[in-house]
């Protein structure tokens, strides 16, 4: 009987150890599941960070490409009307006037300035 009590007296602070043991595992398990919890807001917080300056990038350089698209539309205009200019004084020829007037440009030419002049903005 003796026997049977010391192997029960070995049993139950065996299961004693073992769930103390369970207990401290449990106890490092759940800190290293708070650690991870906690990385992994930090890492949803620097996700979310580099997705914010990612679409702001992303807006400044769509921004950047119309600029450039009206800057070379306007371009383009700019020398398109540079060219007409061009063409019309190349084509201007000084007719002899009276002494009182001075030297003044052929009636087509004065015509093709005016139109120019006058188109619509």
């Amino acid at each position: 009987m003796r026997l049977a009590f010391v192997f029960l007296l070995a049993a139950l602070a065996a299961s004693v150890w073992c769930a103390r043991d369970a207990r401290h595992t449990l106890a490092l398990e759940q800190k290293d599941h708070a650690t991870t919890r906690i990385a992994l807001q930090r890492m949803t917080q620097s996700r979310d960070a580099w997705a914010a300056a990612y679409t702001e990038a992303l807006a400044a350089a769509q921004a950047q490409r119309e600029n450039a698209a009206q800057c070379l539309q306007r371009e383009a205009a700019a020398s398109k009307e540079t060219s007409e200019r061009a063409a019309i004084m190349a084509q201007a020829k000084p007719l002899p006037r009276p002494a009182q007037s001075k030297d003044v440009v052929d009636d087509e030419t004065r015509k093709r300035a005016t139109a120019r002049l006058n188109r619509p903005l």
